[in-house]
């Protein structure tokens, strides 16, 4: 069963890390290095843990502050270098990044070990920005 992703903050041939929806729960995912034979690189696998009411607010609020900021900068009305968020928001993002960090500091309870299908919703087109709505399955390895 797909489920919602609300939130990606590292992309690199893929979602790496955010926030998604597991078994209807909000949890932050995030993929595993693998430092195997071909070299150092993501592994397929993600860990993934509940997160609290927290720092599930604090996610979607800075996930908003990006959108605004990936906006801009597409629309031509800021540079690479404002880069996670235009001025006017950068004071709050940093608050946000600092109580989200602390929040997942505290995070009790042992990492799942998951497989991830991400897809774009259906009927939605994807584009090539990482806002591009998503939908994940995942296959859960252990608990």
């Amino acid at each position: 069963m797909f489920e919602r992703v609300y939130t990606v903050v590292d992309y690199w041939d893929g979602p790496r890390e955010g926030v998604a929806d597991l078994q209807g729960c909000p949890h932050v995912f995030q993929a595993e290095w693998d430092k195997g034979a071909d070299g150092d690189d993501y592994a397929r696998t993600f860990l993934l843990r509940p997160i609290s009411r927290k720092a599930f607010e604090a996610a979607l609020e800075d996930w908003t502050i990006w959108l605004r900021w990936e906006e801009a900068f597409h629309a031509g009305d800021t540079t690479e270098q404002s880069h996670p968020a235009l001025p006017e928001d950068r004071s709050r993002h940093e608050e946000l990044k600092a109580i989200l960090a602390a929040e997942l500091r505290t995070l009790k309870g042992p990492s799942l070990r998951a497989n991830a299908t991400f897809r774009a919703p259906v009927g939605v087109t994807p584009t090539r920005r990482a806002s591009s709505p998503l939908e994940i399955e995942w296959s859960v390895l252990t608990k």
